[in-house]
Protein backbone atom coordinates (compact mmCIF):
# COMPACT_ATOMS: atom_id res chain seq x y z
CA UNK A 1 0.00 0.00 0.00
CA UNK A 2 3.39 2.13 0.73
CA UNK A 3 4.51 1.62 -2.77
CA UNK A 4 0.76 2.44 -4.19
CA UNK A 5 1.04 5.98 -2.57
CA UNK A 6 4.54 6.17 -3.59
CA UNK A 7 3.87 5.91 -7.35
CA UNK A 8 0.84 7.72 -7.23
CA UNK A 9 2.67 10.82 -5.70
CA UNK A 10 5.89 10.41 -7.83
CA UNK A 11 3.07 10.17 -11.02
CA UNK A 12 3.21 13.86 -11.75
CA UNK A 13 6.88 14.35 -11.58
CA UNK A 14 6.93 11.41 -13.96
CA UNK A 15 4.43 13.12 -16.41
CA UNK A 16 6.39 16.48 -16.34
CA UNK A 17 9.72 14.93 -17.07
CA UNK A 18 7.81 13.22 -19.84
CA UNK A 19 6.18 16.50 -21.45
CA UNK A 20 9.68 18.46 -21.36
CA UNK A 21 11.20 15.24 -22.81
CA UNK A 22 8.80 15.58 -25.72
CA UNK A 23 8.27 19.21 -26.26
CA UNK A 24 11.17 20.04 -28.25
CA UNK A 25 14.87 18.46 -29.25
CA UNK A 26 16.54 20.73 -27.08
CA UNK A 27 14.68 20.27 -24.14
CA UNK A 28 15.19 16.50 -24.29
CA UNK A 29 18.77 17.42 -24.49
CA UNK A 30 18.84 19.97 -21.81
CA UNK A 31 16.68 16.85 -19.68
CA UNK A 32 19.07 14.22 -20.80
CA UNK A 33 21.99 16.88 -19.71
CA UNK A 34 20.34 17.70 -16.47
CA UNK A 35 20.01 14.02 -16.02
CA UNK A 36 23.81 13.02 -16.50
CA UNK A 37 24.54 16.00 -13.74
CA UNK A 38 22.16 15.79 -10.97
CA UNK A 39 22.77 13.77 -8.30
CA UNK A 40 19.16 14.53 -7.20
CA UNK A 41 17.03 13.49 -9.94
CA UNK A 42 19.21 9.97 -10.73
CA UNK A 43 18.31 9.43 -7.06
CA UNK A 44 14.50 10.62 -7.45
CA UNK A 45 14.80 8.15 -10.45
CA UNK A 46 15.75 5.33 -8.74
CA UNK A 47 13.42 5.44 -5.99
CA UNK A 48 11.12 5.54 -8.50
CA UNK A 49 11.52 2.94 -9.89
CA UNK A 50 12.23 0.53 -7.32
CA UNK A 51 8.68 1.74 -6.22
CA UNK A 52 6.84 1.10 -9.42
CA UNK A 53 9.17 -2.68 -9.75
CA UNK A 54 7.74 -3.63 -6.25
CA UNK A 55 4.25 -2.34 -6.99
CA UNK A 56 3.87 -4.01 -9.81
CA UNK A 57 5.48 -7.35 -8.53
CA UNK A 58 3.48 -7.53 -5.43
CA UNK A 59 0.38 -6.51 -7.81
CA UNK A 60 1.36 -9.73 -9.98
CA UNK A 61 1.29 -11.48 -6.98
CA UNK A 62 -2.23 -10.22 -5.76
CA UNK A 63 -3.53 -11.45 -8.85
CA UNK A 64 -2.41 -14.82 -8.62
CA UNK A 65 -3.59 -15.55 -5.76
CA UNK A 66 -7.05 -13.98 -6.50
CA UNK A 67 -7.45 -15.58 -9.71
CA UNK A 68 -5.55 -18.82 -9.08
CA UNK A 69 -5.67 -19.13 -5.30
CA UNK A 70 -1.75 -18.41 -5.32
CA UNK A 71 -0.10 -17.96 -2.04
CA UNK A 72 -3.39 -18.23 0.38
CA UNK A 73 -1.41 -20.68 2.85
CA UNK A 74 0.77 -19.15 5.22
CA UNK A 75 3.74 -21.10 4.24
CA UNK A 76 3.17 -20.19 0.58
CA UNK A 77 2.38 -16.47 0.90
CA UNK A 78 5.58 -15.92 3.01
CA UNK A 79 7.41 -17.79 0.26
CA UNK A 80 5.97 -15.38 -2.23
CA UNK A 81 6.44 -12.32 -0.58
CA UNK A 82 10.46 -13.64 -0.01
CA UNK A 83 10.63 -14.10 -3.95
CA UNK A 84 9.03 -10.65 -4.21
CA UNK A 85 11.04 -9.25 -2.02
CA UNK A 86 14.26 -10.31 -3.73
CA UNK A 87 13.16 -9.72 -7.35
CA UNK A 88 12.81 -6.17 -6.17
CA UNK A 89 16.67 -6.57 -4.47
CA UNK A 90 18.12 -7.69 -8.01
CA UNK A 91 15.80 -5.10 -10.18
CA UNK A 92 17.14 -2.64 -7.77
CA UNK A 93 20.39 -3.69 -8.23
CA UNK A 94 20.21 -3.42 -12.18
CA UNK A 95 18.24 0.00 -12.01
CA UNK A 96 21.49 0.77 -10.14
CA UNK A 97 24.07 -0.54 -12.84
CA UNK A 98 22.26 1.26 -15.26
CA UNK A 99 21.31 4.71 -13.65
CA UNK A 100 24.95 5.61 -12.10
Amino acid sequence: RISGLAVFLSFPLVVWLFSVSLKSEESFIALSNLFQTSFLLQIMTYLILVGFSYHLLAGCKKLLSDAFGVGETLESGRILSWLIFGATFLMAIYFLTVIF
